[in-house]
């Protein structure tokens, strides 16, 4: 009995070392996105010598420090804190065996075990790396220190909120209710039996030193990020400020019950949505700000709408509950493909785990634990839907389903042998008690096997994806995009194009696939094939300031250059923060030869970066030859010619620039600029004796002489 917990354990552990081998193509494991790669750059940042970061958390903060920790001890290699996850998902295992095995007996502890040992869901999130598994391993370390020291249970509930705050409600309630149903009675100094239905006043206020004792370690175990959100923003913020952008993804106009990014937010570089807030709101707002400026604007949506917002509420609730893994930065349903173990078809599934669930519950009606797992459990869904569904948010509760389980497969084997099942003190426990034998311990009479049946059969319908038509391939399109990005990344063009492809006939309705594509097809000079994929890149997605700078320069290219400007403004107000938008724009404008107004544009340019950056040199080249232009008297602009040729100068291509000069001295033959400027790119090319003839040309032209190099 002793060992059996261990062995369960251990299976476990093998199942996920053995996934994680068989696997091992899966390349989302190392192209790290969105939530996955800021816990990456997190895990790094408390390693380079801020440990507590520079602000308030902006996301729940221990699953950083438990990446920090790997990474101390490997490296920073995004592989390393998975093998940690093998080991956490094969000892929830074990402490969910040896909970349900106190509770029921042998045949819970084996049922229990083993649910958790090979549930699907948590087999893949081993290999993710997102907080689920560490999530759930601390809530079952909560059940296992609850019935005997509740403060350390209290204390583990309290990490349990800091890895995943939407679970600390919930996850307080079934850890209390555990400490108090095993607590130890202050009238006997024994511990009170499971389903002991004697009056309160055997028992005198014996539920209050555990549940004190639960809140306590709770409240010590949250405080340190609470007094340090405090320090750094003056505001109370109890554990991250992201609850705002989330409130207002799962209940924003653009809500549909799942995760869908909403209109401007650039969640790859703006995860938390502080940009987009600063940009509606017209000034920068702190992360705390932000947060409470998405708040305000999901009231303000649900106060214009209360029926659409609780109709979506209700819708999910009920995709919290139902069989499919909903997919957010990760999809289960997608990366099976490159496992074998998880397309194996009877592991337990969540579905399989609440019908089960609902199960015990009935057939155990008499059991005060089943309760107190069942609301804690119902709680989290309810907590999960203020925000949006996913399989990752939802990924712990499947701890104290699979304890539910247990005890209703202990339960009915019970019952089959004619028997009732019963539970014994402390840490041991027992089995079925043969019809007609007494036992001095709680005995838990089973309701009808029919009801619990029928409740099960109707989850199972219920809750089967199908009723509401989700089709699992839609959500693909998503990661046939990450896949094209993880090949461009890697210079592999043409199967980067394959799956923008595959992207847009899964879901045409993807602007970024469109963009990209385009992009990529503009690349190889297919510019009649990039254009209209840019074009409805843009449709969709009037914030794409990619799209619409790349669509400028496809106009560019063709001459149209007042166009292309038009686009390059639009880029520039999609995103102010996207330099290449503002230089592409100055240098347009400077062609046109508005020269105040690329002035302006270069300046601005200039005071965003390093004035030797890459990005900065043709602006910082044409604020010194306008200022030098305009403070000599020369002419600041003449002609379209001249002006590439300034623009070919200053990124240092010399054959290129005094091509152009050479074409505006056809022109104008006396040009002082074009003399100036081509004998200086001659000067440069080290042919001194055409540098000599230019400055000739231009002294008799009357240029000024200071400007001559000495």
């Amino acid at each position: 009995m002793r060992l059996l917990p261990w062995w369960i354990g251990l299976f476990a552990l093998i199942v996920r070392l053995l996934y994680l081998f068989e696997s091992y193509a899966n390349p989302f494991r190392t192209h790290l996105n969105l939530d996955l790669k800021y816990y990456h750059q997190w895990a790094e940042t408390i390693l380079g010598g801020q440990p507590f970061g520079p602000d308030v958390f902006m996301q729940a903060p221990l699953y950083p420090y438990v990446v920090a920790g790997c990474y101390a001890l490997t490296g920073p290699d995004p592989l390393a804190p998975l093998w940690l996850q093998a080991v956490l998902g094969a000892l929830t295992a074990l402490l969910g065996a040896r909970i349900a095995g106190q509770f029921w007996g042998r045949p819970a502890m084996l049922a229990t075990g083993l649910l958790l040992a090979l549930y699907k869901p948590g087999i893949f999130y081993t290999g993710v790396l997102l907080v689920p598994v560490v999530a759930a391993c601390l809530l079952a370390l909560a059940f296992t220190f609850a019935r005997r020291h509740p403060l350390l249970g209290g204390i583990v509930t309290g990490l349990t909120g800091l890895a995943h705050p939407v679970l600390l409600p919930g996850a307080l309630v079934m850890t209390a209710g555990t400490a108090i149903l095993g607590y130890p009675s202050p009238s006997s100094g024994r511990r009170a039996a499971l389903g002991d239905r004697s009056p309160s006043s055997a028992r005198p206020r014996a539920w209050r030193r555990p549940l004190l004792l639960v809140l306590l370690g709770t409240l010590l175990a949250i405080a340190p990020a609470t007094i340090h959100n405090w320090i750094y923003s003056g505001r109370f913020v109890a554990v991250s400020a992201n609850a705002g952008i989330n409130l207002y993804i799962g209940n924003g106009p653009d809500a549909n019950g799942f995760y869908t990014s909403p209109f401007g937010l650039r969640a790859e570089r703006d995860l938390l949505g502080i940009g987009e807030a600063s940009y509606q709101a017209g000034r920068d707002l702190s992360v705390v700000e932000s947060s409470r400026f998405w708040i305000a604007r999901t009231l303000e949506t649900i106060h214009e709408n209360p029926g659409r917002a609780t109709s979506l509420y209700l819708r999910k609730v009920y995709f919290t509950l139902f069989g499919f893994e909903i997919p957010q930065v990760e999809s289960f349903d997608f990366e099976k493909r490159y496992s074998f173990l998880l397309r194996i078809p009877f592991l337990p599934n969540w579905l399989l785990l609440i019908a089960l669930g609902g199960f015990a519950l009935v057939f155990l009606r008499r059991s005060p634990v089943a309760w107190v797992w069942s609301a804690g459990t119902i709680l989290t869904v309810l907590l999960i839907a203020v925000f949006f569904a996913t399989g990752r948010f939802r990924l712990p509760l499947h701890v104290p389903l699979a304890l539910l389980a247990g005890g209703g497969i202990a339960a009915l084997i019970a019952h089959l042998r004619g028997g009732v099942l019963v539970t014994q003190e402390g840490p041991g426990a027992s089995g079925a008690v043969p019809a007609g034998r007494t036992a001095s311990l709680a005995r838990l009479t089973p309701a009808p096997l029919p009801a619990a049946l029928a409740v099960a059969a109707a989850l199972l319908l219920l809750l089967a994806p199908g009723w509401f038509q989700v089709q699992k391939e839609v959500t693909f399109a998503q990661y046939h995009y990450r896949l094209g990005v993880i090949a461009e990344e890697a210079g592999r063009a043409d199967e980067a194009m394959e799956e923008y492809a595959t992207t847009l006939r899964i879901d045409p309705k993807i602007a970024r696939a469109a963009v990209n594509l385009g992009i990529l097809h503009a690349r190889q000079g297919r510019l009649e094939r990039a254009q209209p994929l840019l074009e409805r890149g843009v449709d969709l997605d009037p914030r794409s300031a990619i799209g619409f700078l790349s669509l400028g320069q496809i106009h560019q290219i063709r001459g149209d250059l007042d166009r292309a400007t038009q686009l390059y403004g639009r880029a520039w107000e999609a995103d102010t923060s996207y330099v290449r938008a503002l230089e592409s724009l100055a240098v347009a404008t400077y062609l046109r030869g508005r020269i105040a107004a690329a002035e302006s544009l270069a300046v601005e340019l200039v005071r965003r970066e390093e004035p030797d950056a890459p990005l900065a040199r043709r602006c910082v080249f044409l604020l010194n030859r306008i200022t030098e232009r305009r403070n000599h008297g020369l002419s600041l602009w003449s002609h379209r010619e001249l002006a590439e040729a300034d623009l070919a100068f200053a990124v240092g291509d010399l054959q290129r620039a005094k091509a152009g000069y050479r074409a505006a001295l056809k022109e104008a033959p006396g040009d002082r600029v074009a003399l100036l400027e081509m004998g200086r790119c001659a000067a440069l090319a080290g042919e001194s004796e055409e540098a000599a003839r230019l400055f000739a040309r231009y002294r008799e032209a009357g240029g000024p002489m200071e400007l001559l190099p000495r």
